[in-house]
């Protein structure tokens, strides 16, 4: 099997992260995690009106700030869970166009008629994800059809390696890497030296390698390492939202605690 090192593909420093897409990920009851759609108004109340600040620096108000304006909305993505340990989900996709960075519009004949209706009313998994109890670290999406718009083929994520926080997988022949609390040292520097924002948070990244350097496709920040709820930006024109959101609930439901 062939072995892959994140320090092995150098950050793109010329291609900056773009997050078109920005969803909140609640780990919400009966099993169910769902993205929901976020706005670009509780960013910048969040941030004194600093829109951009929340690319780069997050803060435990804002995400309290997500949680309660998501709070009851309509999912873009959901996954439901089939066993009480959630190593097997279904994931289930609304369509939605998304308005700049920070907003998304729901396709109105898919939503739900009321709030209260079951979420994944009328829709058809898009996604499986399966991993087997025993071999922790290891999951397989499969979808429904080789003609799906998502991806083509299966895709096996992975560890990198046993000792390593990071997981890995390929899809159309591309890899792709989960950086998991991966802060850089800007932001940890940011975040310590200002106490009014409260803690630090935990960023985990998505990378995608093109031409031998890692481009950053995804961010997701909660309050703690292992915490199964945050903010969820991704940039849906290097990487298919589907998957993104797929492997992002892998890393959220990550129970491997010998691992860092």
């Amino acid at each position: 099997m062939v072995q892959y090192k994140t320090a092995d593909f150098p950050i793109n420093e010329a291609a900056p992260f773009q997050g078109r897409v920005a969803l909140y990920l609640d780990d919400g009851p009966e099993r169910a995690m769902a993205f929901r759609p976020t706005s670009a108004s509780t960013w910048a109340n969040a941030h004194d009106g600093a829109e951009t600040e929340i690319l780069q620096i997050v803060s435990h108000a804002t995400l309290d700030a997500l949680a309660t304006q998501t709070r009851g909305e309509p999912a873009a993505l959901l996954f439901k869970a089939e066993g009480l340990l959630k190593r097997n989900l279904k994931g289930f996709y609304r369509p939605f166009t998304a308005g700049g960075s920070s907003s998304i519009q729901i396709d109105p004949q898919t939503t739900p008629r009321s709030r209260n209706d079951v979420e994944e009313q009328d829709l058809q998994p898009v996604v499986e994800l399966s991993g087997p109890l025993m071999e922790l670290g290891h999951w397989t999406l499969k979808f429904p059809s080789n003609d799906s718009s998502h991806s083509g083929h299966n895709i096996e994520y992975r560890p990198v390696g046993m000792s390593s926080r990071d997981d890995y997988f390929v899809k159309d022949s591309i890899l792709y890497f989960w950086a998991v609390n991966d802060l850089t040292p800007t932001e940890a520097v940011s975040r310590g030296s200002q106490s009014d924002r409260g803690p630090r948070c935990s960023c985990s990244r998505l990378y995608k390698v093109v031409d031998g350097k890692r481009l950053e496709v995804a961010r997701f920040w909660t309050k703690k390492h292992r915490d199964r709820e945050g903010l969820f930006l991704v940039d849906d024109e290097q990487v298919d939202i589907v998957v993104a959101g797929a492997t992002c609930v892998i890393v959220a439901t990550r129970v491997d605690s010998f691992r860092k």
